[in-house]
């Protein structure tokens, strides 16, 4: 099957140029890769979402109190074999002013996955969505103010280039408040899931750039005579912020040595940028193997940020990369372009807290 995403020189050029911002990722690389390590995925799910609306639904003739909590014509409700969940495959002809067809096939997300599934029930100590949302990651600082992402980076993550990669929204984001943490058990924020490769590399991709050995010698001077002597280093030399961070910048050569800019690339190597040239011609490979087969998995990924943030997330786990990743859904509904879908419809809807308080009974795409 064919790469349904074939990138345009300007998207590249944006990836490229958001490198500078990405040099300064917290990174303590080792020699040596963990013989067990564990994983962990995150999803943050912000909004009003409703168990009684996904794995445990409701049918109408079950209740007498259709008027207060959210209950389901019988027929769409189907019970999933050898578990104690429900799923409900819901149609809608639009989403409260958003005029477009929008579908939910949960039913088949559940029977494939019922035997990795548990529902639980979680209660929130705020009615703030922004504070619910980060003590929803560090159990209102239960693991001493580190976010769950922190303490498994910070516990088996010493190892891996990037330990700890976010790319969700809102609090969801936000660090933890214990000042032990390890500097590189804090998350790296990602913007961009699909375009965030190109700045893993301070050279790649850049036509006609310096040789290497140009490239390390402006870095050298830099480090070594320029920045030490400028009025801003001379002024705040003794700041344990400026040192963190001037060691955070020096690890670019690190992630260059490892090839991480090949490594979370997700784009094809033979994808035109325009005038006949390719990303293999930039030197920006990538692996053809997973490219191929994240294409087959990803259908949509050329315009779904959530495939997107998923492909990237099996690139830095199969890579070693990362041991914990968080994905999120944006607020904004996805709809795909015309000219890839017809008619158009809702591929994600928004779980936004707005939305999800509006009387519209639907499930998000699984």
């Amino acid at each position: 099957m064919p790469f349904p995403f074939e990138p345009n020189r300007r998207q590249v050029i944006q990836g490229l140029a958001a490198g500078a911002a990405t040099t300064c990722i917290p990174w303590s690389i080792r020699a040596q890769q963990s013989a067990d390590p564990k994983f962990l995925i995150v999803l943050a799910a912000s909004g009003g979402a409703s168990i009684i609306d996904a794995m445990l639904a409701i049918r109408e003739s079950e209740s007498n109190q259709g008027a207060v909590i959210n209950t389901f014509p019988d027929g769409q409700v189907a019970d999933i074999g050898a578990s104690p969940f429900r799923a409900v495959d819901l149609e809608n002809d639009g989403l409260g002013p958003i005029p477009h067809r929008g579908e939910s096939d949960q039913s088949t997300f559940v029977n494939t996955y019922k035997d990795q599934m548990m529902v639980t029930t979680c209660t929130g100590t705020s009615v703030n969505h922004v504070v619910a949302q980060k003590r929803s990651l560090t159990g209102n600082d239960a693991w001493s103010g580190r976010t769950l992402q922190e303490a498994v980076a910070a516990h088996y993550g010493a190892d891996f280039p990037i330990p700890n990669v976010n790319m969700a929204t809102g609090a969801f984001v936000e660090p933890g408040i214990d000042a032990s943490l390890p500097s590189y058990a804090r998350a790296e924020v990602v913007v961009d899931a699909i375009r965030w490769f190109a700045g893993l590399h301070g050279s790649k991709g850049i036509d006609a750039a310096p040789a290497p050995s140009l490239i390390e010698k402006a870095r050298r001077l830099r480090d070594e005579r320029f920045d030490p002597n400028s009025v801003f280093g001379r002024t705040f030399k003794n700041s344990a912020a400026l040192r963190t961070w001037r060691a955070r910048r020096v690890k670019v050569r690190e992630y260059e040595a490892a090839d991480l800019v090949r490594k979370a690339n997700v784009f094809p190597d033979m994808a035109d940028l325009g005038n006949g040239r390719t990303l293999a011609d930039f030197g920006l490979f990538s692996n053809a193997e997973d490219v191929g087969r994240l294409g087959q998995v990803f259908p949509n990924l050329s315009f779904d940020p959530l495939e997107q943030q998923a492909a990237l997330a099996y690139l830095l786990i199969k890579n070693r990369i990362s041991v914990t990743v968080t994905l999120g859904d944006s607020a904004a509904p996805v709809i795909p372009p015309p000219n890839l879908i017809t008619p158009q419809r809702i591929v994600d809807s928004p779980p936004s807290p707005s939305t999800s308080h509006t009387p519209i009974t639907a499930t998000p795409k699984p």
